[in-house]
């Protein structure tokens, strides 16, 4: 980061956190920037003379490589976490700010023993009280929650195990479409386990002929009914079925890792 820019973000970090200890990956609300919907003041929408900004308090990193690391090398301690992944990158290529940003976008995700996480690329415009000269990329973390966090992030396995077999029948044969309840999500050949992706916020799952990734539709995912096995399964005519593009009769969130 510019030096000047680090110098600002460190002042501004010290009055933040002046008198308690940020520990952006005991407690989720603390983790990466708060990308729900946040109200900002008049004096933010005077200052950047735009509607669409943000504003949040977490981790931000120069590159995506060192947001992955920050994950992958998580010791239980923020600070120590933050000396490790400095370390090697360099002084303040990761820290704790509250910034003003807008355009935050999934670029990958990344798992440790407190959940998965998506690295998400931000358009970091400044401060609450700081207008940066130019907008500057930065990265940082957002944390899965509830179901989500379990998500695995692959699965190899497409085929049945054997000693699958009979739970999946039972399941496949059973279930019904989540927007249509009296149509069945058709049987064995049509379902399987799957693997899944976010990209750009959207759900997407691998179809198990031709590797090609399927957009989830909300109203497909089953909401109602257990899942049999903990894997992520779909329910998916082949490519040269004669259906329209991207069909998807069922979906099931996994919940293993």
């Amino acid at each position: 980061m510019d030096f000047t820019v680090r110098v600002l973000l460190l002042i501004l970090v010290l009055q933040t956190l002046r008198g308690r200890k940020e520990k952006v990956m005991d407690k989720s609300v603390r983790v990466g920037l708060l990308l729900a919907g946040i109200s900002l003041t008049l004096c933010l929408g005077i200052l950047y003379a735009r509607s669409d900004v943000l504003i949040g308090t977490g981790l931000v990193c120069d590159t995506q490589t060192q947001a992955e690391q920050y994950v992958e090398k998580w010791t239980g301690d923020s600070d120590a976490t933050l000396k490790l992944v400095n370390d090697a990158a360099g002084p303040n290529s990761c820290l704790i700010a509250t910034v003003v940003f807008t355009d935050p976008k999934q670029v990958s995700l990344r798992r440790n023993s407190q959940g998965l996480f998506e690295i998400t690329e931000i358009t970091v415009l400044g401060s609450p009280g700081f207008k940066f000269p130019d907008p500057i990329v930065w990265y940082t973390l957002v944390p899965f929650t509830g179901r989500e966090a379990k998500l695995p992030l692959h699965l190899a396995q497409h085929r049945h195990p054997v000693q699958d077999i009979p739970l999946h029948e039972k399941f496949y044969a059973t279930w019904m479409r989540p927007d249509n309840p009296k149509v069945s999500c058709c049987n064995m050949m049509d379902c399987y386990p799957t693997e899944i992706k976010f990209t750009a916020g959207k759900l997407y799952a691998r179809r198990r002929e031709d590797g090609h990734w399927l957009p989830i539709p909300p109203e497909k995912i089953e909401r109602n009914r257990d899942n049999p096995d903990g894997r992520n399964h779909i329910c998916a005519p082949s490519p040269t079925a004669s259906y329209p593009e991207n069909t998807v009769f069922c979906f099931t969130l996994g919940w293993s890792s």
